[in-house]
């Protein structure tokens, strides 16, 4: 399995607490890869 999180928008506090900016392009900010054991039913 493999994840990866992605910023889209950062906030911009000089325009007002509720401001952002859209990034284009995105910024991955961080990669994960992992194994998913699922155990027997038994």
């Amino acid at each position: 399995m493999e994840f990866e999180v992605r910023v889209v928008a950062r906030g911009d506090a000089a325009r007002g607490g509720s401001a952002a900016e859209v990034l284009d392009p995105v910024v991955v900010a961080t990669k994960a890869r992992g194994t998913v054991v699922v155990p027997p039913q038994g």
